[in-house]
């Protein structure tokens, strides 16, 4: 899971502020969140979700009742998700609440010191009692232990355990983000840079106009005229979006990122005739069909048939997602 729910919790105990921390531990069948899903609640405010709908309504009531508790004090909660809460869904749930005090904040900013752009680190606790603890990510996994992992569209483990057979609970914090590289400031570049701003993904936007980008959209800008020195410096894995007010740039971009032959995801923004014309430049310039082939553009061309600046970048996201998903299970 991200590292920014212990930032949150950090600047919450720093503020003098009590809260409970509520985290989907295990889920089964129809679900809104994944294992590993949190969320913060204090007296007046909740950061983060859980899945929405009746479930989170019921859970924060549940975490602002525990904040009267004097000491820290944590339980598991199963909710069946159906006629007891008033939803057909049909899925289970565990919650595990904790009511987190001034003590926590050593473990918090352990953690938050030990996570890196490239390091993960293991949280575990031991029940009943006992203080959460980096541990190390390598230890074997016993019985007993409910493993939870920052994934998309993933929910581990399978099923629902036992509460009261509980002797540990391990679980990742990670920075780790899906690098993604946006190149040109036009007007869908400006709706993708927003959209993606939303994600758990790094932004770079680079334009060779300064004064293109909106304040109002927080990732990392970059105003240069070396475009292709920052594909060539990026990351195994990076996701790509050329999209320029110069096609020839737009070729150049495109082909520094197919000779790389890393990349989880290429997006052009142009017609299927302008498609055409950069694989018959890129073939000349030797790049094999193959890799021509992870070549998507138009993007967005899978959804709805509008040229619609925001809704061409919701489509992109999400054949980005998609494709990064591929690539990390070594599908690409």
């Amino acid at each position: 899971m991200s590292v920014e729910w212990i930032e949150r919790a950090i600047e919450l105990i720093g503020e003098g502020e009590s809260f409970t921390v509520i985290t989907i531990c295990a889920a089964e069948g129809s679900a809104p969140r994944e294992a590993g899903a949190k969320m913060i609640v204090t007296r007046h405010k909740q950061w983060g979700t859980i899945g929405g709908g009746a479930l989170e309504f019921e859970a924060a009531a549940h975490a602002r009742a525990l904040l009267s508790e004097e000491a820290s004090t944590s339980l598991f909660e199963e909710f069946p998700l159906g006629p007891a809460l008033g939803q057909c869904c049909g899925g289970r749930v565990l919650l595990l609440y904790e009511r987190i005090g001034p003590t926590a904040r050593a473990w918090l900013e352990d953690t938050r010191n030990l996570v890196s752009d490239n390091k993960d680190v293991v949280l575990e606790r031991t029940f009943p009692g006992g203080d959460w603890r980096p541990s190390d990510q390598s230890a074997a996994v016993q019985n007993n232990t409910i493993e939870l992992f920052s994934a998309i569209n993933e929910a581990h483990p399978k099923g629902i355990p036992d509460p009261a057979a509980i002797t540990r609970i391990r679980e990742v914090v990670s920075n780790q983000r899906i690098p993604v590289y946006i190149f040109g400031a036009g007007h869908v570049g400006k709706e993708l840079a927003r959209i993606l701003s939303a994600l758990p993904v790094t932004v770079t936007w680079i334009d060779r106009r300064a004064d293109v980008f909106p304040e109002s959209i927080d990732v990392s800008t970059v105003p240069t005229d070396r475009e292709t020195e920052i594909v060539d410096s990026a990351p195994p894995g990076a996701c790509f979006f050329v999209m320029t007010h110069d096609h020839q740039l737009d070729y150049d971009l495109v082909l520094h990122i197919m000779k790389r032959a890393d990349g989880a995801y290429c997006g052009l923004i142009g017609s299927f005739t302008k498609r055409v014309r950069f694989e018959k430049r890129l073939r000349r310039a030797g790049v094999s069909d193959t890799q021509i082939e992870h070549l998507r553009c138009p993007i967005g061309a899978g959804g709805v048939k509008s040229k619609l600046p925001a809704v061409i970048a919701l489509g992109a996201a999400h054949e980005m997602l998609i494709a990064h998903q591929q690539y990390q299970k070594g599908e690409a």
